[in-house]
């Protein structure tokens, strides 16, 4: 018997329908509470073996295949919902039939008739999700791909290219995101999460349009680095969902299209993937990754040392001895010296957000005035642990 199922479900903001069967077992009937009707053999076979082993005792319930339909009148194809003592578990039923083997790079599908497909191991950036489990390194790394992604869109690092009217439309409220990332991270998110919420938005509404397209939507992008930007908000709001926002953005970071490739981790992608290891390559082990890859020296017979005339230092290796901290903070931000309109110091430290360290009024040398602004950028930046000041550059 065959009747017409509609149900409401999540305060009637989406509607439950199919053409279902009722069994007249009363040992199925009890778990069964919904079932489509589906062409396919494997998705037949997966309802009954869960069917099956399903407990027969409240509260455990079965729905399977049916669509759901939100008020938009979009669908939404559910293959099986199963009802737990303390869970609701979705379950998307795949069948693929033959032997998998691969490696680390690509997997070898063969299938029973004798036919070889091959794919990209889909596992390659997934193990990004292990790393990313502390929510500190989570959000260190979001936010760092973040303004990885920044500096492509200026044509600053090498990577995906933007046009004009991305950088027109996009350029402002991805720097204006940046900034408000970095004083969260400064604070250690002291902030109110609202600034953060507020940048969020300003990113999605700039990028809220939809598609249908098979089994689902997809949303149209325009720019990847406000996208990874986005993403990295969304993580430094919510860290305990670090391991998926890492995976995410490294993703969007990484992944490349070419026509004789596709869509994923291509030769393309080489540069990205570069910029991912090495950040945990110091992270992890306090070394750029290319000095890992760099063999060791053979021992060489000692031989009667040759005099060797001392070169003197250059002028920048001068100044970056001497102020450190200066020469640090010059990489994403700048200082000024001499007096201004607006303030009547002498030096001051600036970034993105603005005005971290401002000195004296006055100072009887230039040296003097270099050695208080060393001073102050080093004690700012003790103080505030500066998460981003870490930057990949070639």
């Amino acid at each position: 018997m065959r009747v017409a199922f509609y149900a409401a479900l999540a305060r009637k903001e989406w509607i439950m329908t199919e053409t279902a069967v009722i069994y007249a077992n009363k040992r199925q009937r009890a778990k069964l509470a919904l079932q489509g009707l589906t062409p396919h053999l494997h998705e037949q076979k997966a309802i009954e073996f869960i069917r099956d082993v399903l407990p027969d005792e409240d509260p455990y319930r079965l729905w399977a295949l049916f669509d759901l339909v939100d008020a938009s009148g979009r669908r939404y194809e559910i293959d099986a919902l199963v009802l737990g003592r303390d869970a609701l578990y979705l379950i998307e039923i795949k069948s693929h039939p033959g032997k998998v083997s691969g490696d680390v790079v690509d997997w070898r599908f063969t299938f029973p008739d004798g036919g070889v497909s091959i794919k990209e191991n889909p596992l390659r950036l997934t193990s990004l999700k292990a790393l990313c489990s502390q929510p500190e390194l989570a959000v260190a790394f979001t936010a760092h791909l973040a303004q990885l992604a920044k500096a492509q869109m200026e044509g600053k690092h090498p990577g995906r290219r933007s046009t004009a009217s991305e950088r027109a439309k996009f350029a402002l409220p991805v720097a204006r995101a940046l900034a408000t990332l970095k004083r969260q991270l400064r604070t250690r998110g002291s902030n109110d999460d609202g600034t953060l919420r507020d940048q969020i938005n300003a990113l999605y509404s700039l990028q809220d349009e939809y598609k249908d397209i098979p089994f689902g939507t997809a949303r149209l992008i325009d720019s990847m680095a406000a996208l990874i930007v986005e993403k990295a908000l969304r993580c430094a709001l919510c860290p305990e969902e670090g391991p998926r926002w890492g995976y995410e953005a490294a993703r969007d970071y990484c992944e490349r299209y070419e026509p004789c490739y596709g869509t994923g981790l291509i030769p393309a992608s080489a540069p990205m993937m570069e910029d991912v290891v090495d950040f945990w390559s110091r992270r992890c082990v306090g070394k750029p990754w290319t000095s890992l890859l760099e063999p060791k020296s053979k021992a060489k017979p000692r031989r009667a040392p040759k005099e060797v005339r001392a070169v003197p230092p250059s002028p920048e290796a001068m100044v970056s001895d001497r102020y450190p901290s200066i020469a640090r903070w010059v990489q994403e931000g700048w200082v000024e010296i001499g007096r201004a309109d607006w303030t009547g110091v002498m030096v001051r430290a600036l970034d993105e957000g603005g005005m971290i360290w401002e000195g004296k009024i006055s100072y009887p040398s230039l040296e003097a005035a270099l050695d208080d602004l060393e001073a102050g950028i080093a004690d700012w930046s003790k103080k505030n642990n500066d998460p981003l000041s870490y930057q990949t550059r070639r």
